[in-house]
Formats: C-alpha cells, structure tokens, sequence
C-alpha cells in the first residue's frame, strides 16, 4: 500500500486481486481498478513524485506504468532482464523509474529506465548476497538510499555523474536489523551543519531494539552560512477530491 504523495485521502493498494486506488471518504469499492496480466500479483507498485502516474513491477518480472488520471490500462510495459522469482522493488525518481532486483545469475542490482518509455538509462551490477535491497527516495536531490536487511552499510546512489550515477558508502555499526529504514522530516535537520539528510535506522544492541539516526552530511569549506543550494523546497498536499475529479 502507498498513499498519494500530495492527496492524503487517496491510496494505491496491490493484491493478487489487482491493484487499485482507493478514495478513502468512500472505501467500500476502489475509485480506479488498473489492468495487469499479473495472476500472481505484484512485487511493489509506487506513485511517481507529483502522483500522475504508477510504476508497478510484477512477478513475472514486467514492469507498469500507468496514467490512472486517464486509463486504467498501462501506458507502456517491459519485461525486465532480471530474475522473475526473486523479489524486487520500483520507485520513481523524479520522472525515471529505479529498479531494484535480483539478475539472471542471481546477482543484487539496481537499475534506471526512463518513465516514459521504460528504455534502461543504466544498470548496476553489485554482489551476491541474498537481500533484497530497498530503496528510500530523497526526491528534491535526486538520491536514492538503499539497504537490505544483514547488510553493514547503506549505499547512497545519487543520479548524477558521467555514468548517469555516482554511488557513496555509509558504514553502519552493526549489521541491518531489518528491511525498513526512513527518511526524518527536512525540518529537523541541522542545516548549519550542511546534513541533507537523517536516515533512521533499525539496530539491535545488547539492551535490545533501537534506532540509529545516521546523518548525512555535505562536504562544505564552511559551515558559517547557510548553504541555500542543499535545501530544495518540498511538495505539500492538496485535497482528494480534486485528484480523482
């Protein structure tokens, strides 16, 4: 399930069913059924950043993408070079759509393909382990944040670069205590410290479960002004109503 980003009444819900969004002020039947040849239903579906469209990918290892404001049918579908069985997730980043599965070889990668067209843009090749890694989007950046649970590090990839990517190591203390980590709200970061982001991370210690707060810092001369270009606005909501009319 994945609430609107702007619309807070709307949901997106994905079973073996379908996958359906939902207006939450009358829930009893979905406001928008999407088509899909998925008989055994999805591994993620996501809202694109201004809540226009869908990207789904399901187990047969096709990716969706749909403009519900307009057809419950998809725009464009692509069945993807990567391991049907094994899980994987997509979410946008801005316009593009970034993939995270496993390959043929059984191998972790991460992928880009265009939102409109589903061409690959890029595709990264990473290891062998067998956790799925999850992405956490910081959409006014461009960076995506990745992590899967026993991994001991969490991988920044931000789309930029000769390579259309660059990617940044963040060691953790321990290894992930699971498969969930978040993105604080922008407005309890430090500014002055030039920290872009704070990831809140699940740990378990020897006095149990706890939650790591690792921040995310640009390299800055100074830390004397305010860096205005690190901080870009961010969207806000709107009504439900206007949505699905």
């Amino acid at each position: 399930m994945a609430f609107h980003p702007t619309t807070p009444d709307v949901l997106l819900v994905s079973t073996l069913a379908g996958t359906m969004v939902y207006n939450l002020a009358d829930p009893s039947k979905p406001a928008i059924s999407l088509t899909a040849a998925e008989p055994k239903g999805f591994w993620s579906t996501a809202w694109s950043l201004d809540g226009t469209k869908v990207a789904g990918i399901g187990r047969s290892g096709t990716l969706y993408l749909w403009s519900p404001r307009t057809s419950s049918e998809p725009t464009v579908t692509r069945t993807l070079p990567i391991q049907p069985i094994k899980p994987a997730r997509a979410v946008f980043v801005g316009e593009d759509v970034f993939v995270t599965a496993f390959s043929r070889s059984r191998n972790r990668e991460y992928h880009l393909f265009s939102g409109s067209t589903l061409t690959t843009i890029f595709t990264h090749t990473l290891d062998t382990s067998p956790g799925l890694l999850i992405p956490l989007v910081d959409d006014e950046r461009k960076i995506v944040y990745l992590a899967a649970r026993g991994d001991m590090s969490i991988r920044q990839v931000e789309l930029t670069g000769p390579q259309g990517y660059q990617e940044t190591i963040h060691t953790l203390p321990s290894q992930l205590a699971s498969t969930s980590f978040a993105l604080a709200h922008p407005s309890t970061l430090p500014v002055m410290t030039a920290q872009i982001a704070t990831l809140l991370v699940p740990q378990v210690d020897k006095d149990g479960d706890a939650l790591l707060p690792l921040g995310v810092r640009v390299p800055r001369r100074q830390l004397i002004d305010y860096h205005d270009d690190l901080y870009p606005e961010t969207v806000g909501t709107g009504e439900s109503a206007s949505w699905l009319s």
